[in-house]
């Protein structure tokens, strides 16, 4: 199976966005982190994410996010790892009263895929 469609089907394990008119999924942080492990695995880099928080039954954007840019010098292998790192940091980290109502989604440095 090539990436493209090994990405494809990590990504329907997440919550689609489609219905508040986002092309992405999200992703309880369990799932984030494995998806991550993942990406590492195919080589996928991630530029940022976005969190998106459960209300009143409904996935909605709360605004936090984080991104990662390229480094001029840095390698596609130094930029992935760096770039795993950074998102697994950042969902880590994130602390809520009620992470179960917290869902991630992630902007992938991968061309041809159906991320933004």
């Amino acid at each position: 199976m090539n990436v493209l469609k090994q990405i494809d089907e990590l990504l329907k394990k997440g919550y689609l966005l489609q219905g508040i008119g986002i092309n992405n999924w999200a992703f309880s942080k369990k799932d984030a982190m494995e998806i991550l492990n993942r990406f590492e695995e195919l080589k996928v880099s991630i530029l940022g994410g976005d969190v998106y928080e459960l209300t009143n039954n409904i996935v909605q954007p709360n605004y936090d996010n984080w991104y990662c840019n390229r480094l001029s010098n840095e390698t596609d292998i130094e930029f992935l790892k760096r770039s795993i790192k950074r998102a697994k940091d950042y969902i880590t980290n994130y602390n809520v009263s009620d992470p179960s109502q917290i869902f991630f989604a992630f902007v992938l440095d991968k061309p041809g895929s159906e991320m933004q």
